[in-house]
């Protein structure tokens, strides 16, 4: 990234079509999904969603979790299958959610179909996240998997010691560097924006790594709604965004398939950031902007000569 780079945000797709299972966690969703989860997947729009992407030319892309409904190694196949049309996978970041990891799988047929969709390892041999993923010279998208099996009707997440502790050399090593820090996750990290059977169980460990170590903007989806909040990283606030799904359709919740795009530039200050909701026109039968946000970042070496 010379000077601005476009940065498109997904979330929570549920673009599989699944199989029956007698699992107990996956019976439930596999019902939620037949009665009333399906009958909410926008079709026309899901078809256009690659096209309208491709239109912005975007330097990059995270998907923020949840893109199957049940977790099963049929479903990452489909999921593999569709990733493609969203462009070069080097330029794609993603990371499961709760729904991707339902139950314990050999990974050699689950989340192994996506890595060159997920991106290399930032942490020690054998430990998938934190991914990491430059995009250009200035900017680096950082993936945290906070999906685990949990128990029917707890939709969890955790991160876990092993993957905190790992990110935090990974947020020094992009911060000494003068990148654009991206961290992103399925699970929202601010209190409140999620029930407590959908939380982010370790979300405190995640903010004190945050604040210790800084970070530039955080991202993740979950709550298929919009969500704009902050947190403090290395003394600054920063922004949190929460995508709402990019498939959903629900007129009783006043839902229609959303995602984000965000434009980073370079600024004297540290850093622009130009958020643009983009919503499903069912009439006209396309995507349009339907929110717009102008948001500052300081970068470290500024807040420095500030105090």
């Amino acid at each position: 990234m010379t000077s601005d780079s476009t940065i498109v945000h997904l979330s929570d797709l549920h673009l599989s079509a699944p199989s029956p299972s007698f699992h107990p966690k996956r019976a439930l969703a596999y019902l939620s999904w037949r009665l009333r989860r399906r009958s909410h997947f926008d079709r026309e729009a899901f078809a256009a969603l690659p096209e309208d992407i491709r239109g912005l030319n975007p330097s990059g892309a995270v998907i923020t979790g949840d893109l199957t409904q049940l977790g099963l190694p049929s479903e990452y196949e489909q999921v593999a299958d569709w990733l493609p049309q969203l462009g070069d996978s080097s330029r794609i970041s993603l990371v499961p959610g709760n729904h991707d990891v339902t139950r314990a799988e050999p990974p050699a047929r689950t989340l192994a179909l996506w890595d060159q969709w997920i991106g290399p390892p930032g942490g020690p041999a054998g430990q998938q996240f934190p991914s990491v993923r430059e995009i250009g010279d200035d900017l680096v998208l950082v993936g945290l998997s906070s999906a685990r099996p949990s128990l029917p009707t707890l939709a969890v997440g955790t991160l876990g010691s092993a993957q905190l502790e790992s990110l935090k050399e990974v947020l020094d090593v992009a911060g000494a560097a003068g990148r654009f820090r991206i961290v992103f996750l399925h699970h929202p990290p601010c209190e409140g924006d999620v029930g407590w059977r959908k939380r982010l169980t370790d979300a405190e460990q995640l903010r004190c790594v945050l604040n210790s170590h800084g970070t530039e903007l955080v991202l993740h989806g979950h709550a298929h709604r919009p969500l704009f909040g902050s947190l403090v990283a290395a003394g600054r606030s920063v922004p949190v965004i929460g995508a709402p799904s990019a498939s959903e359709s629900n007129a009783v919740k006043g839902r229609r398939p959303r995602y984000n795009a965000y434009r980073i530039a370079r600024v004297a200050a540290g850093w622009e950031l130009d958020v643009s909701v983009r919503a499903w026109n069912a009439r006209e039968r396309a995507f349009e902007v339907d929110e717009t946000r102008r948001l500052s970042v300081s970068s470290p070496e500024n807040l420095r000569a500030a105090n």
